[in-house]
């Protein structure tokens, strides 16, 4: 008789996910890295990032790269690591990332194992939400007030920035000027508001 070996995979749960991103706070257009850490199961899990919707507008967060890693280690359970490197801009700025591990079996329908697991046999992480650091923005309205000479007059503003500006400087020109560097620069009097974005 011909004797035939077959490998078995004895199946496996997870067991920890977590999820963080360095550095914590990012300044516009510059990169981060999201790290989804998976730890025990067999076998590896298929590792997704979920980016949620940007608070202002529905354009997408950059990835520039992707990695992901399964090792194991001494005690002979499996380490999986999923990588994003992102670049994030203004807009996405309090947008949520949301990482997800589910294992699949080895078929061609890729049933998912251990659908009692998590959610629907995904297993979830932490969220993270994206801190972006950026200056104080251009407002899009500009807006004339009318006043009456001698009159006390109030002028609110909204600025966007992160983080909140701790003071305001106001700039008055003259009725002629056109020139900004002509003008003359006066601290703010009274309470000046600035909200940054959220």
């Amino acid at each position: 008789p011909t004797g035939q070996s077959i490998a078995i995979t004895v199946a496996t749960p997870l067991e920890n996910i977590t999820q963080e991103l360095t550095p914590q706070s990012i300044e516009a257009g510059a990169e981060g890295v999201v790290n989804c850490t998976v730890f025990g199961g067999k076998p590896a899990p298929v590792i997704t990032f979920f980016n949620g919707a940007a608070v202002e507008g529905n354009s997408n967060l950059t990835v520039t790269n992707r990695t992901m890693t399964t090792e194991e280690l001494e005690n002979g359970k499996l380490k999986t690591v999923a990588s994003n490197t992102i670049v994030p801009q203004i807009e996405d700025h309090g947008r949520t990332i949301e990482c997800v591990a589910v294992q699949y079996d080895q078929s061609e329908d890729k049933n998912i194992i251990f659908d009692t697991q998590g959610t629907n046999g995904s297993l979830n992480a932490n969220k993270v939400n994206l801190d972006v650091k950026f200056l104080p923005q251009p407002s899009e309205a500009n807006k004339t007030f009318d006043y009456v000479k001698g009159q006390d007059a109030q002028i609110s503003i909204m600025v966007n920035a992160n983080p909140k500006p701790t003071s305001i400087k106001w700039v008055v020109m003259n009725p002629n000027d056109t020139d900004s560097s002509n003008s003359t620069n006066q601290e703010a009097k009274g309470q000046a508001k600035a909200e940054p974005a959220t």
